[in-house]
């Protein structure tokens, strides 16, 4: 798989967060689970 491009997402509140994800149409399970857990997490 080749070099793709990417969606960042940031928030300041509560704190800096960044989070990268791929600009796919569509994502596998394994990486929204992922995204979504860092997400949860820091909210």
């Amino acid at each position: 798989m080749g070099q793709g491009s990417q969606i960042i997402l940031e928030t300041e509140i509560p704190k800096h967060q960044r989070i990268s994800i791929p600009n796919h149409n569509l994502l596998r399970v394994g990486t929204l689970n992922s995204i979504l857990r860092a997400v949860s997490i820091h909210k």
